[in-house]
């Protein structure tokens, strides 16, 4: 694969992750379970550990991992007699990283260089291999997403209403879940553990400051998040920084801009 091509593929797979992934973290950030994408990300450092330790895929340790984490921390919330739900985040977010710490130990003569390219995501590694498996994961996140948007609304946004309605809020918890954990899984290897949330929030924070409706904050948050992406791999490639880091902090200059323009608006005067 010449150097275009292998380019190509890179801005590829950012792209189909930066687009789809607003998508479903509009739904988290309505829920208040933005924190679940950094405990999920963080827990699939666990997966990647265990995956290189006994050599297979560090994706499928990721997707695992997380995957088991997230049935267990919405069961454990489900539980209205446990009393502090609000600390079990936090919980699997640093077990998950004791986990991880103590596989990284247990074996000192094997190699866990790869592991570092996991922790602020390496593309250089991203082949096109990746780019199909990303493909095919984003495209069935974005189709079970759209076949159950209204019941998913009404789930995250009015769970009693939603109840009274006979749809099964908890089962559509476990499928929002089921959607982050593969889209952190094939997102780590991009972004990185500790900045994949990111992506996931950040995009729709800026599409709701903006004031937008729900449909056009989805949108919006889109194309906000392909801009970031895309722009901060340009930044990434001209100056020889980290992508990741790029990336998110060309976010957050959105965010900072968009605070700005909602602000002046307040005064009176629009930009």
């Amino acid at each position: 694969m010449d150097y275009l091509n292998f380019v190509l593929v890179i801005v590829l797979t950012g792209a189909i992750i930066s687009m789809t992934a607003p998508f479903l973290g509009q739904y988290l950030v309505i829920k208040r379970m933005s924190h679940l994408t950094d405990t999920l990300a963080h827990i699939s450092l666990f997966g990647i550990a265990v995956s290189l330790y006994f050599n297979f895929s560090p994706v499928i340790g990721a997707f695992i991992s997380t995957l088991i984490s997230g049935f267990w921390i919405e069961l454990i919330n489900k539980n209205k007699k446990y009393q502090f739900q609000e600390t079990v985040l936090t919980l699997f977010l640093y077990g998950g990283l004791g986990l991880s710490s103590l596989i990284i130990s247990l074996n000192k003569t094997k190699s866990f260089v790869g592991l570092n390219n996991f922790l602020f995501g390496n593309v250089n590694t991203v082949g096109i291999g990746d780019l199909i498996m990303t493909f095919i994961v984003c495209f069935f996140v974005l189709i079970i997403l759209f076949g159950i948007r209204s019941r998913l609304f009404l789930s995250v946004y009015i769970p009693e209403i939603a109840s009274s309605m006979k749809i099964k809020v908890g089962i559509y918890n476990l499928i929002l879940t089921f959607l982050s954990s593969l889209l952190i899984a094939v997102g780590v290897q991009i972004l990185g553990v500790l900045l994949v949330g990111g992506l996931l929030i950040i995009p729709v924070l800026i599409g709701m400051e903006l004031g937008l409706g729900f449909f056009k904050t989805s949108i919006a948050s889109c194309l906000i998040s392909v801009s970031g992406f895309l722009i901060g791999f340009l930044i990434s490639f001209n100056f020889d920084v980290s992508t990741s880091g790029a990336v998110i902090s060309t976010l957050i200059c959105f965010y900072i801009i968009a605070k700005l323009i909602t602000f002046d608006r307040k005064r009176g005067n629009v930009l």
